[in-house]
């Protein structure tokens, strides 16, 4: 940790009452985003970039606090800390400001993302932070591959109600029943629109992402037909981002901070029924496939063994060239054979894979479904048989597609497992 001068001064500069008096943290932050954002003067360019450097070191803490507080409930489970987490989200190679020149258009650092889309009138920046953290893509595949799940506001917004948004908003908010009415319908019109496009495109397994433009726009327009006017497109997201907090929240057990400073914002995305059983889901699904892999494996090599001459240790030595990603020509000559195409024959991949999968989808599902009793209804019980087959499907799929490219990388979930224990379980 190092100070920044130019912020430094800036702050003391804009806020000396802190001397002898407290600041809310809100008051702090509208000041310093209208200076970051305000049009200035050659003269005044260095208010605005002390403004941002500011914000960037209130945001990098909260980075880290929020990396912090997922490795302290998951880190045990998932097998990783808070070193881990931060390069993901951490991602500034050097504190420049955002008028910057990039020389890469496509790249825009965590940082940068939570300054630009930033709106100081409806939050707090601790709790813009924390949820953009907890929402980013590299980061959830991280924690995904380590069987922790984090819950996104579109995922509690499909499985939550609007009777029960009502009943929310009333009893827990103190929501009058006019404004409770109003989130209800929010609630359903989303449903309406954005459940039906996932069912429709058959992504009833994958990561919920917000909704698109035309997607708002079809929001607003049956909201229009039940008499709700007045909505943009900005206005109606912010309004399902912040209903999709109180529910967050309500799920949140009272419990004391571990630190003073802790912000209250910072929400826990798995808490709650639906996000405990997609943890332990997760987390089920990784173990059964470890299982199937080594149970495939085995009758592979047992197999191999009783064929004259035996092929067992031919078999896993090629397995283990696959995993360091060897071209089949080079595998072919390190454990003598002659075409490339004999080990093409030899490993038979896609069959093992189908046998993984068969083995996997027969031990998982019955587990599952069982698991599922105790955090589902009946409706969402019936449609985790299939649910359970696309993700496997899924995965098989994605290590299908890794194979046929031509960079030779083992990065799939399915092959990181296979490879991982192969390294394990079977020495040459």
């Amino acid at each position: 940790m190092e100070e920044i001068p130019t912020a430094k001064a800036l702050f003391q500069q804009q806020f000396p009452q802190l001397m002898n008096s407290e600041v809310p943290d809100g008051v702090i932050q509208r000041q310093l985003v209208h200076l970051m954002r305000s049009e200035t003067t050659s003269e005044d360019s260095q208010t605005q970039l002390g403004a941002e450097f500011c914000l960037r070191c209130f945001i990098s803490q909260q980075i880290e606090q929020t990396c912090s507080e997922l490795a302290r409930r998951f880190g045990e489970m998932g097998g990783f800390n808070q070193i881990d987490l931060l390069p993901f989200v951490l991602d500034d190679f050097e504190l420049l400001p955002r008028s910057t020149p990039k020389t890469d258009t496509n790249y825009e650092s965590l940082a940068n993302k939570i300054l630009r889309t930033f709106n100081p009138e409806r939050g707090q920046l601790s709790t813009w932070t924390a949820r953009l953290v907890k929402s980013h893509p590299e980061l959830n595949r991280f924690l995904w591959d380590c069987g922790v799940h984090l819950q996104s506001d579109w995922s509690i917004l499909n499985n939550y109600h609007p009777k029960q948004l009502e009943r929310l908003l009333t009893e827990v908010y103190n929501y009058s029943s006019i404004l409770a009415q109003k989130s209800g319908e929010i609630l359903d019109s989303y449903q309406t629109v954005y459940l039906s496009d996932r069912l429709q495109k058959n992504r009833s397994r994958s990561r919920c992402q917000p909704p698109s433009p035309e997607q708002l726009n079809r929001i607003i327009a049956d909201l229009e037909e039940k008499g709700f006017n007045n909505y943009t497109p900005d206005d109606l997201l912010e309004e399902l981002e912040s209903l999709a907090e109180f529910i967050r929240r309500s799920r949140q057990p009272q419990r004391e901070p571990l630190l003073d400073n802790t912000p209250q914002e910072t929400i826990d995305e798995t808490e709650g029924e639906m996000g405990e059983f997609l943890q332990r889901y997760r987390q089920l699904l990784l173990t059964q496939l470890d299982q199937a892999i080594l149970h495939v494996l085995n009758d592979r090599l047992s197999s191999f063994k009783k064929r004259k001459p035996p092929k067992d240790k031919i078999f896993i030595q090629a397995l283990q060239l696959y995993c360091l990603s060897q071209p089949m020509s080079e595998i072919a000559r390190k454990v003598g054979l002659q075409k490339q195409y004999q080990v093409t024959r030899l490993l038979q991949l896609i069959t093992l894979r189908q046998d993984i999968q068969k083995r996997l989808l027969v031990i998982l599902k019955e587990q599952v479904i069982q698991l599922a009793r105790y955090y589902t209804n009946p409706t969402q019980l019936e449609c985790l048989e299939q649910a359970v087959a696309a993700e496997i499907d899924r995965i098989i799929a994605e290590a299908e597609r890794e194979t046929m490219s031509f960079n030779c990388s083992r990065e799939s979930l399915f092959n990181r497992r296979l490879c991982r224990l192969i390294e394990s379980h079977y020495q040459p």
